[in-house]
């Protein structure tokens, strides 16, 4: 005769997980003497067999991220009654050595390290808010602001909802460009460069006007839209570069130029 009976179990199990470690819990069942706790992983393997008589057993060197299915068996006069069943995953590993790559205007490239253990995929937030899902351990996320300053977090999934530890980077996305170059009041020395800020943040503008003698004529930083270009030498081609600046000067946007001579209130084509 079989040793296990179809006596069922009248409690249930449950089950609070870890990274590499559970404990399992359960009611006591009157007249037992003792319980049988028989663990397998994602693969049937037993990786826990033990006999207790309280009401709680703690597990230890699981895999993290992955599945494992839990029987407890009362037993009574060396009797197994019908046991109780459940199954978890363990909480997955935090990913590793998290950084970014490539950054241009609207866009940053992230890349890490696969952790230990099982990952169905990675979930990519920036800010607080989930952008993009991951099945490999690289992603550029778009549709960023320019010159923004952004906190973006990578996280281990497994089964939909089971979520590692956070991992988090900040960056800031390069400064866009300006736009709409105007010289004004050109003498033989002097001019007024006036331009539209780009989209999204700056901190200034860095200008600078530049001769075939002379390659820094002029080297300035300024915070507003406008610039008043001095010490140009009289009746000589100039070029005047404007560059957004983001993160103080730590960030420079793609530059735009616009030519003209000293003198001339005539751009040059």
């Amino acid at each position: 005769m079989s040793p296990y009976n179809t006596d069922r179990f009248p409690g249930r199990v449950d089950v609070t997980v870890a990274t590499e470690s559970a404990t399992l819990t359960w009611l006591h069942v009157p007249n037992i003497d003792r319980y049988w706790v028989e663990v397998k992983d994602h693969e049937g393997l037993k990786v826990n067999q033990s006999v207790t008589d309280g009401l709680s057993l703690g597990l230890v060197h699981l895999t993290a991220g992955s599945r494992h299915s839990v029987q407890v068996f009362p037993v009574q006069c060396a009797r197994h009654k019908h046991p109780q069943r459940t199954a978890f995953y363990t909480k997955p590993n935090r990913v590793e050595n998290l950084l970014a790559g490539r950054v241009t205007e609207t866009s940053v490239a992230l890349n890490w390290s696969k952790p230990t253990g099982g990952v169905d995929f990675y979930c990519i937030k920036v800010g607080e808010v989930e952008t993009n899902r991951s099945k490999t351990e690289v992603i550029t996320v778009g549709k960023l602001t320019p010159g923004t300053l952004y906190s973006f977090t990578v996280l281990s999934v497994v089964n939909g909802s089971i979520w590692s530890d956070e991992s988090s980077i900040t960056k800031r996305t390069r400064p866009g460009k300006v736009s709409g170059l105007k010289v004004s009041a050109i003498t033989n020395r002097s001019l007024v460069l006036k331009w539209l800020e780009p989209e999204g943040q700056t901190t200034g503008y860095r200008v600078k006007a530049m001769t075939g003698r002379d390659p820094v004529a002029f080297n300035e930083t300024v915070t507003q839209t406008e610039a008043n270009v001095t010490g140009l030498p009289p009746g000589t081609r100039v070029g005047l570069t404007v560059t957004a600046l983001a993160d103080g000067d730590a960030l420079e946007g793609d530059p735009v130029t616009v030519a003209i001579y000293t003198g001339n209130s005539g751009l040059l084509d």
